[in-house]
């Protein structure tokens, strides 16, 4: 005799398993996405502070000015102190320690500019940040903007 209860739990029983499948496909996509958005984020957090330290070490060799030299070597010391990793008081320690940074970087480049200096192309911060732009790019996010709680809006910024 067929039971006729079992053949009606079919459905049920195959929604549950596709709805199963589905959310740990989900994670697994989620997992990966929140890996790369994390990678880009730190990448485009640090390309600048290595750019500034690489452009204070071709100022180190090219310049005898000794002021240039100890400004340069002072920056190059602070941006060895800042930490790498993602613990949320390092996270606040990198912010302040970047924006000491970029501000005696902006001062080093002013000084370095400043004639006499050889003929040769000036370099600003906004040539470094340009450079930090295109090499690392933008970072393609979005938030939710709650509006309407049944219809919330999407904007990409």
């Amino acid at each position: 005799m067929i039971d006729l209860e079992s053949v009606l739990n079919l459905e049920e029983q195959f929604y549950r398993e596709g709805f199963e499948e589905g959310r740990q496909e989900n994670l697994r996509h989620n997992l990966l996405e929140g890996k790369q958005y994390g990678l880009q984020v730190g990448f485009q957090r640090y390309v600048t502070v290595g750019l500034m330290k690489g452009a204070c070490e071709v100022i180190l060799e090219n310049s005898s000015l000794p002021q240039l030299h100890k400004t340069a070597r002072s920056i190059i010391d602070m941006i060895e102190e800042i930490p790498m990793d993602n613990e949320e008081s390092n996270v606040v320690k990198y912010d302040k320690n970047l924006t000491k940074v970029k501000n005696k970087f902006r001062l080093l480049l002013m000084a370095y500019n400043r004639p006499p200096r050889d003929k040769g192309r000036k370099l600003s911060f906004e040539d470094i940040d340009n450079i930090s732009k295109t090499v690392a790019g933008d970072v393609q996010g979005y938030i939710e903007i709650e509006t309407n709680t049944t219809n919330p809006q999407v904007d990409f910024w």
